[in-house]
């Protein structure tokens, strides 16, 4: 009287399973209660190890599933990371506010990580929660996760993923309309584009310091500073750079009525 069948399923693996349910939900939620903490704990990580043998390498359809087991059974090594897939299976199908909600709850576990797992995972995640917010318009919010990865990224000494999170403050700054600030991190991009001799990063610095001066009005410090970025993006073959540059200066061709 307190399940009832639901109907037999064929799992990924090709095993058969009769799924069940509760009559009724205050069935279930008393017996959960009743449960000691460390047997809930055990029941929890033998239903997400069973899961994982089940789906094998379709486990990321069921990653939200997965990252509640494992952070219930305190694996929250595995917890993290499904919550990041969970994450980034919501974003693929743009429900952003869902895909920060499980991006944020993972950035909550980061500290229950061994220490030498901390830095890699919190840049990682303040890099797709930063993304979504930007996605959701919540400038600001993306503006502290790209910050939260730029702090990390230097605490590190990590150059590649400093030079990532500044051209992410500037993308973002840009659109805040904050292009003081934008001008800062566009200069200090270009402090570690120089220090590295990353000629790619430097371009890509370009491309923001010239779409600054576009909307600043500054159109002939603007038309320099693009002609260049488009010529050394060529160069390089680099078509990020390229596409960026070509599209201001297309905007800028624009301004100046030169149809």
């Amino acid at each position: 009287r307190l399940i009832e069948p639901r109907g037999e399923e064929e799992l990924p693996d090709g095993a058969m399973a009769m799924r069940y349910r509760f009559v009724h939900a205050l069935y279930q939620n008393e017996l959960y209660a009743g449960l000691v903490n460390k047997r809930r704990a055990q029941l929890h990580r033998k239903a997400g190890e069973q899961l994982l043998k089940h789906y094998g390498d379709q486990s990321s359809r069921i990653a939200a599933q997965l990252a509640m087991h494992f952070e219930r059974s305190r694996d929250f090594e595995r917890a993290t990371a499904y919550l990041v897939e969970a994450g980034n299976n919501a974003a693929q199908v743009y429900a952003n506010a869902e895909a920060e909600e499980y991006y944020g709850r993972a950035l909550g576990l980061v500290e229950k990580l061994p220490h030498e797992e901390q830095s890699e995972r919190r840049l990682t995640i303040c890099q797709k929660r930063g993304a979504v917010n930007h996605a959701l318009g919540r400038l600001d919010q993306a503006i502290d996760d790209f910050t939260g990865m730029l702090d990390e990224a230097r605490r590190v000494s990590a150059l590649s993923r400093e030079a990532a999170a500044l051209l992410l403050l500037c993308h973002t700054l840009f659109f805040a309309h904050r292009l003081d600030e934008m001008a800062e991190r566009a200069g200090e991009a270009l402090l570690v584009a120089e220090s590295s001799g990353d000629e790619r990063l430097r371009i890509e610095t370009l491309a923001f310091i010239g779409r600054r001066h576009v909307s600043l009005g500054n159109l002939s410090e603007a038309k320099q500073i693009i002609d260049e970025s488009v010529r050394i993006a060529r160069e390089l073959d680099h078509k990020p750079a390229l596409i960026a540059g070509v599209t201001w200066r297309g905007m800028l061709h624009f301004f100046q009525s030169e149809y």
